[in-house]
């Protein structure tokens, strides 16, 4: 954890955010996929809609920017994946 991430490159502190936003859906919807289903759309739109803003002509810093959210987000759909498989 030199680098601040994991071993699997996750940043923990994204992953006890996940963990804590997780909680209070489940606590209000007894579906688990249910709720995967939904977050992990969401996200899915979300990065979609960040790669479609994308644009040459940006400055490098805002680019930078969108790029690191979409990071992010793939993180986020990777770990939702994988509760998915594991519900």
């Amino acid at each position: 954890m030199a680098n601040g991430l994991r071993a699997d490159d996750v940043d923990p502190s994204g992953t006890e955010k996940l963990r804590r936003t997780w909680m209070n859906l489940k606590s209000k919807v007894a579906d688990d996929a249910a709720v995967i289903k939904v977050v992990a759309d969401g996200e899915a739109d979300a990065g979609d809609k960040l790669k479609d803003s994308r644009n040459p002509k940006l400055p490098s810093a805002i680019s930078n920017a969108i790029g690191s959210a979409i990071e992010d987000i793939e993180n986020d759909l990777s770990l939702l994946n994988d509760m998915r498989k594991g519900s």
